[in-house]
């Protein structure tokens, strides 16, 4: 059964220091195609240097007058990704929510497609939406299917079970989707310790309290993925520590293994 009620959705973006970038993914923002949607812009000012909280609040007081989206800017100390993701979260009002980074883009057809497939399968909806990475190569601004798990979209759209086809699962949160009413009733945030792979302890910790998870594969909404010529990031920084291997052990696997084993008798 296909409902008429457009899809509410959530997008949450964590700034700091992509004055430089963040044109081109508001750009991308703006020149969305209508959809059975209705998107909510949490733009979240991470105490970011730069002038990325005015561009952004300039920028969503303008289309907001055009009734394109709603949203809000959220302006706070810096205090690191995983606060940022949080405090967007913590405002988000829609059905499903996702954690798109600002220097990156979207497709214009991006949001009506993933409208459209979460009311196609609106009697079970799958756990996660998972669309389609292609990588944006600076400078010259090249397109390519290049991302890593890119097989997973060979089949075309449609929600799989992970306990049959475990290799779907995804360890990102700015190209996927996610059920907010599940997140809110499994009490998830993001680690404010962690730096670098808060978003795989995240999906992960959400996937395995959902029983019998099923992901949705979307190829049809394209994400296009920046990679920075200046290089650079607070993860290329976070990986780059001597001790990145002990913080990622003691702070994303070893709470992973706990809360499987909680979750199958003991066993991870």
């Amino acid at each position: 059964m296909v409902t008429s009620e457009p899809v509410r959705l959530s997008l949450v973006v964590r700034m700091y220091e992509v004055e430089r970038y963040l044109p081109d993914f508001l750009d991308s923002l703006g020149a969305q195609q209508p959809g059975p949607y209705q998107a909510e812009l949490l733009l979240v000012d991470d105490g970011s240097p730069d002038g990325s909280g005015q561009l952004a609040a300039d920028w969503l007081a303008e289309v907001s007058a055009e009734s394109l989206f709603t949203g809000q800017v959220i302006s706070q100390a810096n205090a690191g990704p995983s606060a940022a993701a949080n405090a967007g979260l913590d405002a988000a009002t829609g059905d499903w929510i996702s954690w798109p980074d600002p220097d990156d883009m979207l497709d214009e057809g991006y949001l009506s497609a993933v409208a459209e497939f979460i009311l196609a399968n609106g009697d079970q909806p799958p756990a996660t939406v998972d669309t389609k990475l292609v990588m944006f190569t600076e400078p010259d601004g090249l397109i390519e299917d290049s991302y890593v798990y890119r097989f997973k979209y060979e089949s075309g759209a449609r929600v799989a079970s992970l306990a049959a086809e475990p290799t779907l699962v995804t360890g990102r949160t700015n190209n996927v989707f996610f059920q907010l009413p599940l997140v809110r009733e499994f009490g998830l945030r993001f680690d404010p310790r962690v730096r670098a792979s808060e978003d795989e302890l995240f999906v992960a910790s959400y996937l395995l309290q959902v029983d019998d998870p099923r992901v949705g594969v979307l190829p049809e909404a394209l994400y296009l993925y920046r990679r920075r010529a200046a290089g650079g990031g607070l993860a290329a920084e976070a990986v780059a520590r001597p001790d990145f291997l002990t913080i990622h052990m003691n702070q994303v696997a070893l709470p992973l293994g706990r809360l499987a084993a909680e979750r199958n008798q003991g066993r991870i």
